[in-house]
């Protein structure tokens, strides 16, 4: 073979391998690669990116219920709110205060039916042992009278249960035990409050019976602003009433005598225990 066919060859054999090598499965696949490069790997990059930046749906959260919290009251408020409810209490505890003229009414109608009661056969003379008390249930209007025994009439701070004449059953309680004077409070099972009207007590001698005292004390359900007043007002006018005859009769009274004595009326009704250990304006209006 002559020197220019070698050469001729030699040029050839790299251009034939490159024709086999585009034939074969592999030269065909990197061909594809590199002859389409921006088709495939935008859709490998579309796909990536979707894959990897896509956040998975979430069912969204619900709303947790916070617990709302109590408003609280100002001391004004509960101040007010207790006061209300005081005045409520006091409202079902305490009837509609009588006046002045109906509790005297009463008080006299209440006398009249002691005094009138039949006493059983076998007592010629009343009991020392016990005192009655007639108490008016405003509901009704009924006087209703109550067995009581002396000794635990005269006892401060008893108390017990007892039925009246008309076979109501009440709770009694001593509030103030002073003979006559004592103030008592009295409760039926519905918690109805009686009033006290007045006491028939005996009073004895060396064990012996001597007369029926007739009293009314300053009971709880009786006192009042208008019953206070009335007091006043005649106390002043009975030391008026005795000035004005002590000077017809030519006994002339000075002023500063006559304020003394009135004076004297508060005293003569104090009790010096309770003058000395209890609030004394609130015993001077109960006396």
């Amino acid at each position: 073979m002559n020197k220019p066919s070698v050469l001729l060859l030699i040029a050839l054999f790299p251009f034939s391998v490159a024709v086999v090598q585009a034939q074969s499965p592999e030269s065909a696949q990197s061909i594809n690669l590199i002859g389409r490069p921006r088709v495939v790997a935008g859709t490998n990059l579309k796909r990536i990116a979707k894959s990897k930046f896509q956040e998975p749906s979430q069912t969204p959260a619900r709303p947790v219920a916070v617990p709302a919290k109590p408003v609280e009251e100002s001391p004004r408020q509960q101040s007010e709110e207790s006061k209300s409810s005081a005045r409520q209490d006091e409202a079902v505890a305490v009837p509609h205060r009588l006046s002045p003229v109906r509790i005297r009414m009463r008080i006299e109608e209440a006398e009249r039916l002691m005094k009138v009661r039949v006493l059983p056969t076998a007592m010629p003379v009343p009991s020392i042992d016990y005192v009655t008390l007639a108490a008016l249930l405003p509901e009704t209007s009924h006087i209703h009278l109550i067995r009581i025994a002396k000794q635990t009439f005269l006892t401060r701070g008893a108390e017990f249960s007892a039925t009246t004449s008309l076979g109501l059953p009440v709770q009694v309680r001593i509030a103030r035990a002073n003979g006559v004077n004592t103030a008592v409070s009295v409760f039926d099972e519905k918690n109805r409050l009686l009033v006290p009207l007045v006491v028939e007590f005996p009073i004895e001698r060396r064990g012996q019976f001597r007369e029926m005292a007739y009293y009314t004390s300053a009971h709880p359900a009786l006192l009042s602003p208008e019953v206070l007043k009335a007091g006043q007002t005649y106390v002043n006018s009975m030391i008026d009433l005795a000035a004005k005859r002590l000077r017809e009769r030519g006994v002339p009274i000075a002023s500063n005598l006559i304020d003394v004595a009135k004076h004297l009326c508060v005293v003569e009704h104090v009790d010096h225990d309770r003058f000395r250990n209890e609030n004394r304006i609130a015993l001077f209006e109960e006396i």
